[in-house]
């Protein structure tokens, strides 16, 4: 494998978990499927917080 390459891999690798973030999974979507009606716009998800602290859902 060529220098160049090796380091350009290394600098992905790198960049890679400079900017990987930590994942909360106390957010639960209730059931497991989404069914929508193709003519809507949007559809209503329930979701459960299990967690201890109030958190942030975005989308």
């Amino acid at each position: 494998m060529s220098h160049s390459l090796k380091f350009t891999l290394s600098a992905i690798a790198l960049t890679g978990a400079l900017f990987s973030s930590a994942s909360q999974a106390d957010i639960i979507i209730s059931g497991t499927r989404i069914i929508y009606d193709a003519n809507k716009k949007d559809v209503s998800v329930r979701l459960e917080n299990k967690g201890k602290s109030p958190l942030l859902v975005q989308n």
